[in-house]
């Protein structure tokens, strides 16, 4: 059947989206469609970028957060690590003390011991100045009258059981220093003679010595 157009053709109004065949606004229906459909794709891929640059951001808060807290981990453990060799070190000098001190004791015991029985060993008109004891070395130097008050003093050591190795280090004649009612007796300071002494302990117990000799 064929339409005819009644209206004039003066009357007519003329669009410019007037298409002439179907083929023509089916051409034109799909290239609306392929831009519609890409305009979307366009619009997806744009929210899609927006979505994962916004978790980027997120994820990269997160691992600047984490590394913060790694290196202040970091810092806490150096710091832990400095407190742990500072207290290991404390711990090695207070058992080094308490060793010294256990010996200094020990030492300082042996040492009244040994104090006590050298004054048994002195004889009179001699007297000890100053005495060292290293270990089992032990200085003697004091003053006395004459000669065979020392050679008395070195045989009562040597004849004990606690001494041995009695060896006269020095001898000399000096002045003492008198008070002065000594002073008005001698006249003066009296000569001595300066003598140093050393010898050794013996490994018997210091309760058993017995002077041999006066």
């Amino acid at each position: 059947m064929r339409r005819t157009n009644l209206i004039p053709a003066d009357l007519a109004v003329h669009s410019r989206f007037t298409f002439k065949t179907q083929f023509d606004y089916l051409l034109f229906l799909s290239a609306v469609v392929m831009f519609t459909f890409f305009l979307l794709i366009l619009i997806f891929q744009l929210i899609g970028i927006g979505f994962f640059t916004f978790q980027g951001k997120i994820q990269a808060r997160k691992v600047a957060s984490i590394t913060g807290a790694l290196s202040e981990n970091k810092r806490i453990k150096k710091n832990l690590a400095g407190q742990i060799e500072g207290w290991q070190e404390k711990a090695a000098l207070a058992k080094e003390r308490v060793v010294y001190l256990k010996e200094a004791m020990e030492q300082d015991i042996l040492w009244s011991r040994v104090l006590e029985k050298l004054n048994s060993f002195v004889p009179a008109r001699l007297w000890m100045k100053k005495l060292s004891l290293d270990k089992k070395l032990i200085t003697i130097k004091g003053n006395a009258y004459n000669n065979l008050l020392i050679s008395t003093f070195m045989s009562n050591l040597s004849n004990s059981n606690f001494f041995t190795n009695v060896n006269l280090s020095y001898i000399k004649k000096t002045k003492a220093k008198t008070s002065k009612k000594d002073e008005a007796k001698v006249g003066g300071d009296r000569e001595v003679i300066e003598f140093e002494i050393a010898c050794r302990l013996l490994d018997s117990d210091i309760g058993d010595i017995e002077i041999k000799s006066e």
